[in-house]
């Protein structure tokens, strides 16, 4: 079902979905969401990615599949072993953003303030980390436990 070229582990895809438990009980649900397909449960990756864009799948996730024997997460109704069923459309295949630099960048600091201004990507605010002295000055008795490069001599 559906047109054009199915989504690798690494792309964003745009999903309609469903989930719910054997007996029928809804556990979430989400129009239109976008998520990476590598952040997913194992079983339902697998399943998207058998699809094309318009695509509209069931997808029955045994327990090794989706959260084997943990529980969900704190206050979900998905026991630990539980199968998970999933109604799934695909709308859209994102290609995986390129891959972030081996390098940090350097960041702009404030002397004065001992304050870091983290840069955010477009349409976040940026974040500011004020440095305590303890991270400017290490205790000297634990500087054997900070790089060479960033020992005070």
């Amino acid at each position: 079902q559906g047109e054009g070229e199915k989504p690798s582990e690494q792309d964003r895809v745009v999903v309609t979905y469903r989930g719910t438990l054997i007996d029928g009980r809804e556990f979430d649900a989400g129009e239109r969401v976008e998520f990476a397909l590598n952040r997913v449960v194992p079983g339902f990756a697998e399943g998207i990615r058998q699809l094309r864009p318009g695509g509209m799948a069931t997808l029955y996730l045994p327990a090794d599949l989706a959260y084997g024997g943990c529980p969900a997460r704190p206050g979900s109704i998905i026991e630990p072993g539980s199968t998970l069923i999933f109604e799934v459309t695909l709308h859209e295949v994102r290609a995986a953003p390129p891959p972030r630099p081996a390098t940090l960048p350097v960041l702009p600091y404030n002397q004065e303030a001992k304050v870091l201004h983290l840069h955010r990507p477009q349409g976040h605010h940026p974040i500011f980390v004020r440095l305590l002295p303890q991270a400017l000055h290490p205790h000297p008795h634990r500087q054997h436990l900070l790089p060479t490069a960033d020992r005070v001599q």
